[in-house]
């Protein structure tokens, strides 16, 4: 019989060890197909299911805020429908959902004139399955026509009057600014009241945000709020904002009081190649020729991502206004079909994780254009 030595010993337990860690690997391959096919437009393992519910933050003098919440959540979803202009946009997502123990890293959304946080699901629906918090006030602008908390009488016409006001004097001046300041007062305000149910031992959400890793979003109107609260206009400025996405905004933000250069944290600035609906006057320079000009007076890390045939609408309303889908459509198809959302959210999502999560494997997917983009830059650094 063979005598078995010592160091015979050590290598049949080296041997036992890289066996089991080969197996386990792949056992995580396979659980987590993101992983084993290296799809860049998955950068995360895990998937979550996304948990829905309404918020009604008090404001003393004065009825709540209410504010749409999409959380990561383990109770099973079931369908539902946010209500939209005109149209439904139905979603699985399991409403009033026992939120996942966190943290996580929290974005807030900024609507567009006229609609609310529930246009912009598909985003927030996107982020939240990837492991973010999202949260997005019902801004109180003079003109709503729809709300995330019930369904409202769709009144187009005097939407687009009012789009064309603000569109036209929006951040034209301080006193112009100090007009619409309700808006970074109603995101600074969402922050507060999440922090406050996130310390709060008797809340649902207590624990569930990563108070140091927050950013934000915003679509047209929401674009100048996104930046107007992460430090464009100083006297607006939250400083808990660590990385900001604008979409589809007002170009040319460094003759106004919303000036581009000031922020000093990552920013992410995305825009439609045919969005002839942005309402802009005179003084105001083409959209393309403006988001070039914002991009190279921002700071870096910046991005500038054109994206290939988008209008001003297919960002705001959820593609609400892609005649293709018809009156009433899924998140699913929008999130996952629809060119234009697709982009965003692979841009949104690898940008979100690597500056509010320090994954520095979503670099991958910052350095490289898609061909959905006509035009693509970006700096991390000087």
């Amino acid at each position: 019989m063979r005598r078995i030595y010592r160091s015979d010993w050590l290598a049949i337990v080296k041997r036992k060890i890289f066996i089991g860690l080969f197996v386990i690997t792949g056992l995580i391959l396979i659980s987590f197909p993101g992983i084993a096919a290296g799809d860049e437009n998955t950068p995360l393992a895990r998937r979550y299911n996304i948990g829905f519910r309404i918020l009604k933050v008090p404001r003393p003098g004065t009825e709540s805020l209410v504010v749409a919440v999409w959380y990561p959540t383990n109770e099973k979803p079931a369908p539902m429908k946010y209500f939209l202009i005109g149209r439904e946009l139905e979603a699985d997502v399991a409403k009033d959902a026992f939120p996942l123990k966190g943290p996580f890293p929290l974005v807030i959304l900024s609507h567009g004139g006229g609609v609310s946080a529930t246009s912009l699901a598909i985003y927030a629906e996107e982020l939240t399955a990837s492991g973010f918090v999202v949260a997005g006030p019902d801004h109180s602008d003079e003109f709503i026509a729809c709300r995330s908390d019930k369904k409202t009488k769709v009144r187009v016409r005097d939407w687009l009057r009012w789009a064309y006001e603000g569109s036209t004097k929006v951040a034209r001046s301080r006193g112009q600014a100090m007009k619409y300041k309700h808006r970074p007062a109603e995101v600074t305000a969402t922050i507060d009241y999440l922090l406050k149910l996130n310390a709060d031992p008797k809340s649902p959400f207590y624990g569930i945000v990563a108070p140091e890793k927050i950013g934000m979003m915003g679509v047209s109107f929401g674009a100048w709020t996104t930046l107007a609260v992460s430090g464009a206009i100083p006297w607006y400025h939250d400083r808990r904002i660590k990385a900001a996405v604008p979409i589809g905004g007002h170009p040319g933000m460094s003759r106004r009081s919303t000036d581009i250069s000031r922020l000093k944290i990552p920013v992410m600035i995305i825009f439609g190649e045919k969005e002839t609906m942005v309402l802009l006057d005179s003084r105001s320079p083409p959209k393309t020729e403006g988001m070039k000009q914002d991009y190279a007076l921002a700071n870096p890390p910046k991005f500038l991502i054109g994206v290939k045939g988008a209008k001003h609408l297919n960002f705001g309303g959820a593609g609400a206004f892609n005649a293709k889908m018809g009156k009433t459509f899924s998140t699913r198809d929008v999130r996952f079909k629809d060119a234009v959302t697709g982009v965003v959210n692979k841009y949104c999502l690898a940008f979100f994780r690597r500056y509010l999560m320090d994954d520095y494997t979503a670099e991958k997917i910052l350095t490289k254009p898609d061909p959905r983009l006509f035009i693509f830059r970006e700096a991390f650094r000087d």
